[in-house]
C-alpha cells in the first residue's frame, strides 16, 4: 500500500479549506434553532451547506445528498484513497444490521441504505441474499459478525443483538483497516473512537446496575485506555474509580469532569452523551494545525459527517415541535 506524503496532499488541503467557509457554525446552528418554522431553519441549512433543491420536508435526502457529495469529492482529489475505506465501514455495518432487521420484518431494506459504504447498496443485498453459497460476497471485516447477528436476531427476536454484535465489528475492522494503511493520524482516530465507545458503554451499564461480565463482552479492544483497568474500576460504587483511570491520559481534563455526579440516577446522561460526541470534534479541531496533508482532508470528511448529524438534530426536533431550549441543548460543537 502506497505510503501517505502529506506533500501529496497540498492542493486537496488547499481546496477544501476554501470550502469550509461553507460549513455551519455554532451561530448558524442556533439560527436555526431560533427559526419560527421548520422551513425557516432548513433554509439557513440549505443556504449555507445543504445547497439543494428539495424542499423541508425532505431534509432527510438533503443531507444524504450534500454527504455524498463530499465522499465523492474527498475521494477524487485522494485518488481514491484506501485510508477512506476505514470510514466508509461504519456504513457498511449500517447497511449490514438494516438488511438483517429488514428481513425479520419481511420489509424492503434497498430504500433506507447508504450509498456510501465498500459495497454499494444493491451488492451488499445481493451478497446477504446469497451468503449461504458465497459467504466470501460479503464486507470480510464484518462477515462472521453478519452471520451470528443474523442467527441471534433468529433465536432471540431481540434486535439490539444485532446492533451489539456489528456495531462492535465495526469500531475491529476500522481498527484492522487502520493499521494496514499505517498512518498515526487515522489509527489515533480510530483508537479514540474505540475509546469513547467503552467509556459510554461504562456509563450506560452501571446506570443500569449490569454487572462487569457484560461490559466485558462488550467492550472493545484496541483503545489506548487499558481494558484490565476499566474491568477492575467498573464495579467499584460510583464513576470515582473509572476517572481515577483517566488520571494522567489525554482524556481526563475533558472526561472527568462529565463523569461528575453519574451516581444520581436522576442525573440524565445528555451532558455526558454530548461530551462524549464533543471530544471527537475537538480531536479533528487539531488538524489546523497542520499545513497541509492527509490530516486536514479527513478531518474535513467527518467535520461534514458532524455536520449532518448537527443538521439532521436540529431538523428532526423542529418537525417534531420540541421546544427551542431543548433543541439547544442537543446540539453538540461545530468544526466550523
Amino acid at each position: 500500500m502506497k505510503r501517505i506524503k502529506d506533500v501529496d496532499y497540498l492542493y486537496a488541503t488547499a481546496r477544501l479549506r476554501a470550502l469550509e467557509r461553507e460549513m455551519l457554525s455554532a451561530r448558524d446552528f442556533q439560527k436555526m434553532v431560533d427559526a419560527a418554522t421548520l422551513e425557516e431553519s432548513y433554509k439557513t441549512a440549505n443556504d449555507v451547506s445543504l445547497h439543494s433543491s428539495l424542499p423541508a420536508t425532505r431534509y432527510e435526502q438533503a443531507i444524504a445528498d450534500m454527504l455524498s457529495r463530499s465522499w465523492a469529492l474527498v475521494s477524487e482529489l485522494t485518488g481514491n484513497s484506501p485510508a477512506l475505506d476505514v470510514f466508509r465501514i461504519k456504513y457498511d455495518g449500517h447497511n449490514l444490521k438494516t438488511i438483517i432487521k429488514s428481513q425479520a420484518l419481511g420489509s424492503d431494506p434497498l430504500p433506507l441504505l447508504s450509498p456510501l459504504g465498500t459495497l454499494a447498496p444493491e451488492a451488499l443485498l445481493a451478497a446477504w441474499r446469497e451468503r449461504e453459497q458465497k459467504p466470501d460476497l460479503l464486507p470480510g471485516l464484518l462477515k462472521e459478525a453478519t452471520l451470528e447477528a443474523a442467527e441471534a436476531l433468529a433465536k432471540t427476536g431481540d434486535p439490539q443483538k444485532v446492533d451489539v454484535l456489528i456495531d462492535r465489528a465495526v469500531l475491529e475492522g476500522m481498527l484492522s483497516q487502520a493499521k494496514e494503511v499505517d498512518f498515526d493520524f487515522l489509527t489515533d482516530i480510530v483508537r479514540t473512537y474505540i475509546d469513547i465507545e467503552n467509556l459510554r458503554t461504562a456509563v450506560r451499564l452501571k446506570r443500569i446496575g449490569r454487572d462487569v461480565g457484560l461490559f466485558r463482552q462488550l467492550a472493545v479492544e484496541g483503545g489506548k485506555l487499558p481494558l484490565d483497568r476499566l474491568f477492575e474500576a467498573y464495579p467499584a460504587e460510583g464513576f470515582d474509580a473509572l476517572r481515577d483511570v483517566l488520571f494522567v491520559t489525554e482524556y481526563s481534563g475533558h472526561f472527568a469532569p462529565l463523569l461528575e455526579g453519574l451516581q444520581n440516577p436522576r442525573k440524565p446522561l445528555t451532558e455526558f452523551e454530548r461530551g462524549a460526541d464533543n471530544y471527537q470534534v475537538l480531536l479533528l479541531r487539531r488538524s489546523r494545525l497542520v499545513s497541509f496533508g492527509f490530516e486536514p482532508v479527513l478531518s474535513y470528511l467527518l467535520a461534514k459527517e458532524n455536520e449532518g448529524k448537527q443538521i439532521r438534530i436540529v431538523l428532526a426536533s423542529k418537525a417534531a415541535g420540541v421546544e427551542r431550549e431543548k433543541i439547544s441543548e442537543r446540539l453538540r460543537e461545530t468544526y466550523a
